[in-house]
């Protein structure tokens, strides 16, 4: 698959589920990934991952202490975003195929919509519709712009043992290609 990327500014989907009703539903699917809100990012140091904390059953957790040693596949997409979509399988499949290996998968959802609740409901439902079994977080301005910008979607970060962004993918990939990117993290 070539590098087919969506611009980041494209129209969004609306979503009018109650928020209850959604994650009532994603719970129920323990084979599904978690969709997270990010409530605090770090500024970035050259060259690294940036650190950001969210709260997971009462308890802040930082993406350095989750992802400690271990190499890091994160994905930024969008549920309007057609090569993003075009991705997630194959994404899925390696996830299952690399989670043994202790490979860390995480996406970060760059939605809009009218409220923080409402881009939830909208990724919980997606993250079901789709089968999505790695977590996700919801995007916010400081993630991006300590990222530098993220410009095209789908983005995606490989991030060595040491917590080093070793390559940046833009655009959509396939399993292949995904899988031979995190192999080089993993030397």
């Amino acid at each position: 698959v070539g590098a087919i990327s969506c611009g980041s500014d494209k129209a969004k989907e609306n979503d009018n589920k109650p928020e209850s009703a959604v994650l009532a539903m994603n719970s129920a699917q323990t084979d599904l990934g978690k969709v997270m809100k990010i409530s605090n990012v770090a500024t970035r140091q050259p060259g690294k991952a940036v650190n950001f904390t969210w709260n997971e059953n009462g308890k802040d957790v930082t993406f350095a202490e989750y992802t400690k040693n271990k190499v890091v596949f994160l994905n930024f997409w969008a549920t309007w975003c057609g090569p993003c979509k075009m991705e997630i399988p194959e994404i899925i499949e390696l996830y299952k195929e690399m989670k043994p290996q202790g490979v860390v998968f995480l996406g970060v959802s760059l939605d809009r919509d009218k409220s923080e609740d409402a881009i939830v409901t909208k990724i919980n439902k997606f993250v079901q519709d789709k089968k999505i079994n790695y977590t996700n977080f919801i995007g916010n301005e400081k993630i991006v712009n300590e990222y530098g910008g993220i410009r095209s979607i789908p983005t995606t970060l490989i991030i060595d043992k040491e917590g080093n962004v070793i390559e940046t993918i833009v655009g959509a990939r396939d399993k292949a290609a995904f899988k031979a990117a995190i192999q080089k993290a993993m030397k």
